[in-house]
């Protein structure tokens, strides 16, 4: 299989032993697509307050000589106590269970492996931060007026941080690969100089908790007027 989906990186008293990426999983034996922004559907399945169960098919690499002659005599691994990072989303902590593992390449003390994931009893989850509401950008656009942006709605666990990075483009396309940071733009205002005339300009979130960073992008405004 050739997995491109999300890193999970899973580590055993405080020590990576295992990163690979996993494009489905299923969680509380329900398969869902984690590589599809659908904030109000699986990262709820992870936020329930109920018993949880998480398994996949994940690729990747398993490091540390004694953990890789564990694996590879048993053609399994069990990982008690240990720290799942889902790159974005989560962090899991419980116990997991690598099975039917086939084996790749090896060098110094990793080697390549395929396997099913999966986890066994309860879980704790903690989720990295993800927008419900998108930041939104007001004012006038034109050289010498402010304008304003809402941080957005986000939801996750912990203390959540927000950083802004204003940008500007000369096309209104949200995907266009003209969009560039406008320099010391960070605050929550921003006056638009001479330079932003004639081009669109959006505000770039970055939410921050110890679980992770998420992005997300305001509407465009603009052209900006003389």
């Amino acid at each position: 299989m050739a997995i491109s989906g999300r890193k999970m990186r899973i580590s055993r008293d405080s020590v990576a032993i295992v990163g690979a990426r996993v494009d489905n999983l299923a969680i509380n034996a329900e398969p869902v697509d984690i590589t599809d922004k659908d904030d109000a559907g699986w990262r709820t399945m992870l936020g329930d307050v109920s018993v949880r169960s998480v398994s996949g098919d994940v690729e990747g690499v398993l490091k540390g000589s004694t953990t890789i002659a564990q694996a590879m005599a048993a053609g399994n691994l069990l990982i008690d106590s240990g720290a799942c990072l889902l790159d974005g989303i989560a962090n899991i902590t419980g116990d997991f269970f690598l099975s039917a593992m086939t084996f790749g390449a090896d060098q110094a003390d990793t080697v390549t492996f395929t396997a099913n994931f999966e986890s066994s009893g309860v879980l704790t989850v903690s989720l990295a931060p993800y927008n419900t509401v998108l930041p939104a950008v007001t004012g006038t656009t034109t050289v010498g007026q402010t304008l304003t942006r809402t941080t957005g709605t986000w939801a996750g666990d912990a203390t959540i941080t927000y950083a802004t990075q204003w940008q500007e483009s000369t096309l209104s396309d949200p995907n266009a690969p003209t969009w560039a940071d406008i320099s010391g733009a960070t605050g929550a205002t921003r006056v638009l100089a001479v330079g932003q005339a004639g081009k669109y300009v959006r505000a770039r979130m970055t939410a921050t908790n110890s679980r992770g960073s998420t992005v997300a992008f305001s509407n465009i405004v603009g052209p900006v007027a003389p």
